[in-house]
């Protein structure tokens, strides 16, 4: 102590004149100190302890450090206190030897190697430039890229809190372009430019939709003080250029060892290849085995230019080395980026710092080792230079790196201990955006919980996240904790106590997780805890009938006692669970994270990388099958590809099993394979871990568990809550039992309705479920009467009502009937769904449902029951629709006959069958019979329901239209109206009904040639009906069909081809291609098409809904020889007469057979064959077929119907060709008055165009041919 007096006095004496004086000055001061402390601590304890100096001088030595840092930002080494530290330290990081290197023989100074901190694993080297202490921070051998640059940034300031300014100093790939002629040795330093701190953050091993690369985040700017450095300098260079050649050269000159490997490499070793061209072989340089005639060439630098030049801009960082040209130039290109390395992005936000790089390659296949050691010289002495130009002064006011959540205070924690049990997946595949919302929840909130259904990939989402924080942060604990009961809960906590080796954790007595609990409150520690498989709620929380109690055993504790409380950015809480509700409770009322499928892209990934078979390609359609089966799910495609790896099956046979039926597809996904990536003891199979989660919901809230039983026998798409509510449960127990469904994702709900979905393979593992517990036929019981008593009769009001409820009735139909108390349920859907079918355009599938809901009610009531001979008469009206027109008239007339029996003639049902019949009448030509029925009906019901009644005007509506098809236009436009003032006054005018009336209206004028008035008549109906029915309503559609009609008939034939084109787009979507009322409109327009001569496309339309009508209707319906006539009528207008003639016949022999030989459509087969042979002046074979023809029409439709006289007409022109007077023509045919023959016109169509008649126009530049587009028909 003597001693340190007497040099502080002589130095007192002598004055402090320098700075090195002061610095000595201050170390004899702190060594008083030192001494003088040391003996108070000592004298109070062990005095003896006085005659050991060397606690003197170290405690001198621990003073001096922080005292010396607070005063002047000097650090002392504790070792070695005589190092001239002056104006405050400075970090200079290096990422590989080389640059190290270079660094340390740059400095003025070299220091001895200082003290570090414990856990510290840098390697340093220690100096001075100009007025600033430098410490050169090393990564460790061998480690290098973002996460070991943080990891070295984080120990640095551990040991040396006091830095304030750094720079990142080394070597790195250049980006050449036209803008930046970049050559290798150059120095690229980053600079802030517009939104950047000089550095972008980006991952161009992320491929997506064509994006090489993904940037991630910005490097933020460095301090003021070395941005204020740059400045100067780049002004100073710009005035008399740099001295980097020369501290280079003067580098080598002081160390011979040095010059091979730091010397400038020459010019003819800087070789830039274009873009495309990639290095030959990895092994040879360039210069002996890559194509120089692919080198760009360069002009070489002048004098008055810097060489090597420096450059100022953006760098480009990630955890990959940059090896392909083509992403170099697209970064060049749209971040004007200048250079790309590995290690600045790991000090983004946390170590705000200067980034130097000497350009040693391009970026390219052609990297070698050549220019590194020159390039590291170059950045070092661009480094030198702006130390050397920063003042002191600066530095001192510059700000110390502020401690971040990634950066904490110094402790003497424990080793990080890692729990994870699972290897990271080499083949894991997407989920990068929730792993994102991970990140972002757990730096916002410090916890995160995943929820979805098992199976979902959750865990193996954590076990991801969980290496990649583990590289991020390698001072982190990362403690995984199995929660799915107490005992696994507990386990994992005795584990992590021992291996943090916490006190008495190993004590028999003591509650281990208290222990932990405690440490993890309590300990200035950074950790991550995963807390698998939390989905029990009642493990974590007790009901409020079962108080906690203090005495509870610790397997009786609710977990959530154990959980820490105390979260915060270094203390952060992953959770995973099945239950949305419950993670949420865990993470306080935060929203959960909710994983879904993959998508197909990843799903097909997956695949391929499990099945280990190249074979399995992922654009192959097998696998998209495949997925569209798995639904995309995780497990349930590593199940797949374990079962095809396993067992040496091909993906094709594999995906055949599967849809093969529902029973091989049970099999295969309850077939257990082990996983070692799941938890033990936890099912393999997706079935199997479904199970679980049934089986908690019905343990736990069996309310639930119904419901969810029952929602899984109706469609597994848009299942009203109507379908699901039960009168005797109250609204907060549905509303809760929905709740715990959707909270399992078990059920979704679709966004502001009250609709809700399950996936196909959860509603097949119900199925199985139930199956095994022997429950499945009581829901499917339950599944049937709902939807029996739910399914409305299918009228114009309730079509909405029907088209919600028909999915699930296919779907509870389609089940096996396995209980007789059940048949009348079922007897009643049939029913109902078979005469929606019909009103589909579904007449096949119709006639299979009404005949079963037949039998049934045969079975159960007999034959004269009303339901059974209310399924008889709906069975009329299919057979009727499928042209089956004798067959439909046979069954009405027995149900009339029986209900007459039964009911009586003027029962509501009685009056029905003979409105039906009436139809079934008409609709074979047999006009007579069915108008006299037709009065017969209006008459009765006028008695029974009154005039006005809707049922009467509705008998009324049919008996005008049998009038009309008479040609009795005037008679039947009356009756229309008549029937139209009545539905506005009682139905009200914007009634679909009254609408229809106005739309029969309106076809009889157009009958009657009166083609404006109609046109204006059917605008006014669409226009209403667009507003009412909506404008893809099928009778709007209608309307706009039948507007076209008129359209042709004022010969705007464009018009109509694109309407027709229109109303065809619309039906296709609403009713299907293949619905008859479809097709008719393509029938349509194929003939609008023959009036513009356009006849091969008339002909290939005409084929087409040849080909359609066949499968729908079949090949006997009249609508098919319908069609299959007019093909023959345009194959005619193209004078293919024989081909033509042989369509004809054919078509003539089936309708005698069909319809019948004296049927007005068999009538018009034979005039038309007439007319074809008439042409062909074939008039021996015309004669006799028009001769039976006119004298046919004659007799069913009348001597004045304008079929009869046109018929009528032609013959006789024949019969004057052939010389043969009207005198001498006797009874072969007669004749209408002039009057009647002036009203010539087309028949048309009724409003329903399911049976479509017509004889295409043949314009074919023949005069004589024109006569026949008077006699054009659309009949019914």
């Amino acid at each position: 102590m003597a001693w340190r007096t007497t040099q502080k006095m002589r130095m007192t004496s002598n004055g402090v004149k320098t700075i090195k004086d002061y610095e000595l000055y201050c170390h004899y001061v702190a060594g008083l100190v030192g001494e003088g402390v040391t003996r108070l601590f000592v004298k109070a304890r062990e005095p003896a302890l006085l005659q050991r100096s060397e606690l003197m001088e170290s405690m001198s030595q621990l003073l001096q450090q922080p005292t010396l840092s607070a005063t002047s930002g000097k650090i002392t080494s504790r070792s070695d206190t005589s190092g001239p530290w002056r104006c405050g330290p400075m970090a200079w990081i290096c990422a590989v030897e080389v640059e190290r290197i270079a660094a340390c023989e740059l400095l003025e100074e070299e220091y001895p190697r200082l003290l570090k901190q414990p856990h510290d694993n840098n390697a340093y080297s220690f100096g001075r430039i100009g007025s600033h202490n430098v410490v050169i921070a090393g990564l460790p051998s061998g480690k290098y890229g973002v996460s070991s640059a943080a990891t070295v940034a984080q120990d640095l300031l551990r040991s040396f809190p006091s830095i304030r300014i750094r720079l990142m100093v080394g070597i790195g790939g250049g980006a050449p372009t036209q803008k930046h002629d970049i050559r290798l040795g150059d120095v690229v330093v980053s600079s802030p430019t517009g939104e950047t701190g000089g550095v972008i953050h980006y991952d161009f091993g992320k491929v997506i939709q064509d994006k090489a690369f993904e940037h991630k985040g910005l490097l933020n700017a460095p301090p003021t003080a070395l941005l204020t450095a740059l400045h100067d300098i780049r002004v100073l260079h710009a005035r008399k250029g740099h001295r980097i050649v020369d501290s280079v050269n003067a580098m080598i000159q002081h160390n011979s060892r040095l010059r091979k490997k730091f010397k400038h490499p020459g010019l003819e070793h800087d070789r830039l290849y274009a873009t495309k061209y990639v290095h030959r072989d990895g092994y040879q340089p360039c210069v002996d085995v890559c194509d120089n005639t692919t080198l760009i060439t360069r002009k070489p630098r002048s004098e008055d230019e810097d060489n090597p030049a420096i450059h100022y801009g953006l760098i480009a960082s990630a955890d990959k080395l940059m090896k392909d040209a083509t992403i170099r130039d697209r970064l060049a290109a749209e971040h004007d980026v200048l250079c790309f390395e590995m290690e600045a992005a790991g000090l983004m936000d946390n170590f705000p710092c200067l980034i130097v790089r000497g350009i040693c390659d391009y970026s390219d296949t052609h990297k070698n080792d050549q220019w590194q050691g020159y390039a590291a010289a170059t950045a070092a002495a661009y480094a030198k230079e702006l130390l050397q130009a920063m003042p002191g002064e600066e530095v001192v006011r510059t700000s110390r790196v502020l401690r971040t959540e990634s950066q904490p205070a110094p402790s003497a924690t424990p080793k990080p201990v890692f729990t994870v049990p699972f290897e990271r997946d080499k083949h894991f595949v997407g989920r990068e955006g929730i792993i994102t919302l991970i990140e972002e929840k757990l730096q916002e909130q410090y916890r995160a919980s995943l929820s979805g259904w098992g199976g979902m990939g959750k865990s193996q989402i954590a076990i991801e996240y969980a290496h990649r924080f583990r590289k991020k942060h390698p001072q982190y604990h990362i403690f995984w904790v199995y929660a799915a009961n107490h005992s696994r809960f507990y386990q994992a906590y005795q584990e992590i106590a021992r291996r943090l080796e916490i006190p008495r954790h190993d004590d028999p007595a003591v509650d281990v997780g208290g222990l932990v609990l405690d440490w993890l409150n309590e300990q200035d520690a950074q950790w991550l805890m995963i807390l698998d498989n939390a989905d029990d709620a009642g493990l974590f929380f007790l009901n409020d009938s079962e108080p906690s109690s203090c005495e509870d055993s610790i397997s009786e504790r609710p977990l959530i006692e154990y959980l820490p409380s105390c979260l915060s950015s270094n203390k952060l809480l992953l959770i995973t669970t099945r239950r949305k509700n419950l993670g949420e409770d865990l993470i306080n009322g935060e929203q959960c994270i909710e994983v879904p499928p993959f998508t197909i892209h990843e799903a097909l990934l997956l695949l391929q990388g499990r099945s280990k078979d190249p074979a399995t390609g992922v654009d192959s359609s097998e696998s998209a099958k495949l997925m569209d089966i798995l639904g995309c799910i995780p497990l349930a495609i590593n199940q797949a590809a374990a079962f095809i790896r396993r067992n040496q099956m091909s993906l094709q046979k594999y995906l055949a099993a599967l849809e093969k039926d529902e029973k091989n597809l049970k099999d295969f996904l309850s077939a257990e394979l082990q996983d070692a990536r799941r938890e033990r003891g936890f099912p393999n199979a997706v079935f199997r871990t479904w199970k679980l989660s049934f089986s908690q919901i019905q343990d736990q809230e069996p309310h639930a568990a119904e419901l969810l039983s029952l929602m899984a026998l109706f469609d597994r798409r848009d299942i009203p809550e109507s379908l699901l509510r039960d009168p005797e449960v109250s609204d907060y127990d549905f509303s809760t039992a929905i709740g715990t469904l959707k909270t399992f994702a078990l059920i979704v709900q679709e966004t502001d309705s009250e609709k809700f979905a399950m996936h196909r393979l959860v509603q097949l593992s119900i199925h199985d479920w139930l199956e095994k517990a022997g429950n499945k036929v009581e829901y499917e019981g339950q599944a049937l009467q709902r939807l029996s008593d739910q399914f409305p009769d299918p009228k114009h009001e309730n079509m909405k009502t029907c088209q919600n409820l028909y999915p699930h009735a296919q779907a509870v139909l389609l089940q096996s009937l396995r209980s007789d108390s059940l048949k009348r349920a079922r007897a009643d859907l049939l029913y109902l769904v078979g005469w929606y079918e019909r009103g589909q355009g579904n007449y096949n599938v119709a006639e299979s449902q009404v005949l079963e809901a037949l039998s049934l009610f045969e079975e159960i009531e007999g034959e004269s029951s009303v339901c059974w001979l209310n399924c008889k008469d709906q069975l009329g009206l299919i057979l009727e629709l499928q042209g089956k027109y004798k067959e439909a008239e046979k069954m009405h007339k027995q149900v009339l006959k029986r209900r007459k029996s039964v009911l009586g003639e003027d029962h509501y049902d009685t009056l029905t069958s003979m409105h039906n019949l009436g139809r079934a009448l008409h609709r074979q030509r047999k006009y007579t019979e069915a108008e006299k029925m037709y009065r017969k009906t209006v008459e009765l019901r006028e008695v029974t329901n009154g005039k006005d009644h809707p049922d009467t005007l509705s008998t009324l509506d049919g008996l005008a239209r049998t009038i009309k098809n008479q040609g009795k236009y005037e008679e039947a436009e009356k009756m229309f109206r008549h029937i139209l003032k009545h539905s506005e006054t009682i139905l009200g005018e914007k009634h679909p009904e009254t609408l229809m009336t106005m739309h029969n209206l309106a076809m009889v004028i157009q009958a009657q040639q009166k083609y404006n008035e109609a046109e204006e008549m059917y605008l006014q109906v669409l226009e209403s009906e667009e507003i009412v029915l909506g404008k893809k309503h099928p009778d709007t559609l209608t309307t706009m069909h039948n507007l076209a009609r008129v359209l042709r008939d004022q010969q705007k034939c464009k018009e109509a081809e694109e309407m027709y084109l229109q109303v065809l787009e619309s039906e296709e979507i609403v009713l299907g291609k293949k619905h008859p009322d479809t097709l008719t409109t393509m029938h349509n327009l194929a003939r609008v098409l023959g009036d513009q001569q356009k006849y091969k496309e008339a002909e290939e339309m005409y084929l087409q809904v040849l080909e359609s009508g066949e499968i729908v209707l079949g090949k006997k319906h009249p609508d098919t020889l319908t069609t299959m006539h007019n093909l023959a009528t345009v194959i005619q207008d193209q004078q293919k007469y024989k081909e033509a003639e042989e369509i004809y016949l054919q078509v003539l022999e089936l309708r005698e057979i069909v319809l019948g030989k004296n049927h007005t459509d068999t009538l018009l087969t034979v005039w038309c064959l007439a007319f074809l042979y008439k042409e062909q002046q074939r008039y021996k074979d015309a004669r006799p077929l028009y001769q039976r023809a006119s004298s046919a029409f004659q007799e069913s439709l009348g001597p004045d119907h304008p079929r009869t006289l046109r018929c009528a007409q032609e013959y006789e022109s024949l019969l004057e060709e052939l010389g043969i007077r009207r005198a001498e023509m006797g009874n072969d045919v007669r004749v209408g008055s002039a009057s009647t023959m002036a009203s010539l016109t087309a028949e048309d169509e009724v409003a329903h165009r399911t049976d479509m008649q017509d004889i295409s126009t043949s314009k074919t530049g023949r005069r004589r041919r024109s006569a026949r587009k008077k006699r054009e028909e659309e009949a019914k």
